[in-house]
């Protein structure tokens, strides 16, 4: 081209290379943005529309994710509670020497009908015994697995037998046998029970029957004196007897 061109001088700065990439573009400079981004109105419409609208999938995604976190760890904590249980340790202290034994687990006993009929009927007989050198334990131990209104109601028998004052006059003595108990409910029993009062001597006296029924709940024991007294953990929730006819 010739310096004396008329064109020469009348070249746009803007198509050249340098000029084109230092000139800065911006969202309004795109051609689909043209009517929306010069537009104030539709532009601030559209900014306030868009920001609602990204808030509300956000709001609905959180509360999305919570409700199934907390529905999890409702399901995980129930699973944990009916699965699992926990152990207990029994660790023994000297006092006087100040040593440790070695920690042994005390196993969780499942109560089979057996347990429950030996339990109970064992329970009757410690109840009915008149013996002054047994009777003291017996009426201890019997005391121990009485719990709620059977406390009340053992307390009654106690009164109305004198049985308290039998075995320090040491003039009775009744043995007391369990022949047969029967479940009738999950909770309730029967226990059919003997008694045999003797004379000084040894002699037979008198020989009675009882209905003795007997209301019980499973607690499982979790002191190492209890477990060998009570290994499954009965509780006699309700007590009362009946002399049969003979």
């Amino acid at each position: 081209m010739r310096f004396d061109d008329p064109g020469f001088g009348n070249v746009d700065k803007a198509d050249t290379p340098v000029s084109a990439t230092k000139k800065i573009r911006t969202f309004s400079d795109l051609p689909q943005s043209e009517f929306i981004f010069k537009d104030p109105g539709v532009n601030d419409y559209a900014e306030r529309w868009g920001a609602a609208s990204v808030n509300s999938v956000r709001y609905f995604l959180i509360g999305m994710i919570a409700v199934c976190t907390a529905a999890y760890s409702t399901h995980y904590a129930i699973k944990v509670s009916t699965e699992q249980k926990a152990e207990r340790i029994l660790v023994e202290f000297n006092g006087v020497t100040g040593e440790y034994k070695k920690p042994v687990k005390l196993d969780v006993l499942t109560a089979t009908d057996a347990m429950v009929k030996f339990g109970l009927g064992r329970w009757a007989e410690w109840v009915f015994t008149i013996d002054p050198k047994l009777s003291y334990n017996y009426l201890q131990d019997a005391d121990a697995m009485a719990k709620g209104r059977a406390r009340g109601q053992f307390g009654d028998y106690r009164y109305t037998t004198e049985i308290i004052r039998h075995i320090k006059e040491n003039k009775r003595l009744v043995f007391a046998k369990a022949l047969a108990v029967d479940i009738l409910t999950p909770g309730v029993v029967v226990v059919h029970l003997e008694t045999k009062e003797l004379d000084g001597n040894g002699a037979l006296m008198e020989s009675t029957n009882y209905r003795v029924r007997l209301d019980y709940t499973i607690n499982p024991p979790t002191e190492a004196a209890v477990v060998l007294r009570n290994p499954i953990g009965l509780e006699v929730n309700g007590f009362t007897y009946e002399r049969l006819a003979k």
